[in-house]
């Protein structure tokens, strides 16, 4: 559960497959905050603002474990436009949270990319984060959160969770 990939794969950027997502062109950008300025968060944390995702190999479920999880080889992970979601190294806040969560499940087939299956995950909770060199590890939840949340939720759909666990992510970094 701890291996990364490597994310210098040309097949990944194949430009057909590259036009269905040109609204999803981001990347990281990583700033020393402290907790005064942001609630709930500790001290001297490094913060990274979540725009741009791409990996592939991981395993997914909609069941609370992950152990029966459906492999998928390739597969790709987006954020909508406009999302900033403030995720810290070391202890984590239950606070952090990303909106919704695009994952699209590709076939690669004679150097092209295709789209097998599309999942929108909403009220993403991270429950662990790691960085290491420039790549960050991190897996989340899936949960449905109350009304108080709906800016986030408008289907409104109900509380609990539905314990959706994501490995072997792998993002790229760029400090400014």
């Amino acid at each position: 559960m701890n291996q990364f990939f490597l994310k210098d794969d040309p097949e990944l950027f194949e430009e057909r497959f590259e036009e269905k997502i040109r609204d999803y062109k981001w990347l990281i950008s990583a700033d020393k905050i402290f907790s005064s300025k942001i609630d709930k968060f500790t001290d001297f944390a490094e913060l990274y603002h979540i725009e741009y995702v791409i990996y592939k190999s991981f395993l997914y479920d909609q069941t609370k474990t992950a152990e029966s999880s459906v492999y998928a080889k390739e597969v790709h992970v987006y954020m909508p436009p406009g999302i900033h979601c403030a995720m810290l190294q070391g202890r984590m806040a239950k606070s952090v949270i990303i909106p919704q969560i695009t994952i699209h499940k590709v076939q690669n087939v004679n150097g092209k990319l295709f789209t097998l299956e599309k999942k929108e995950f909403k009220q993403c909770i991270i429950n662990a984060f790691g960085l290491r060199d420039n790549t960050i590890g991190f897996s989340f939840r899936y949960t449905s959160l109350n009304d108080s949340y709906n800016k986030f939720n408008p289907d409104n759909t109900s509380a609990g969770n539905a314990g959706v666990q994501i490995d072997f992510v792998k993002w790229e970094v760029k400090s400014y």
